[in-house]
């Protein structure tokens, strides 16, 4: 098996700002941009402790 060139901080760091973009465009179409918004930090937030306390960088 191959090992993948994108290592899974690198998709966490790169999912933060993918999921407030996507809650600013699905808020802003539909009119629900709070509600969008407190989404994706809470999914942010979710990303955050998993890349802190679960997945933590080892060296």
């Amino acid at each position: 098996m191959v090992e993948p060139d994108i290592a899974y901080p690198d998709a966490v760091l790169t999912s933060i700002p993918l999921t407030l973009l996507t809650a600013h465009i699905v808020g802003t179409a539909f009119e629900a941009y709070t509600i969008a918004m407190a989404g994706a930090l809470v999914v942010c937030c979710l990303l955050m402790l998993d890349t802190l306390f679960w997945h933590a960088p080892v060296e």
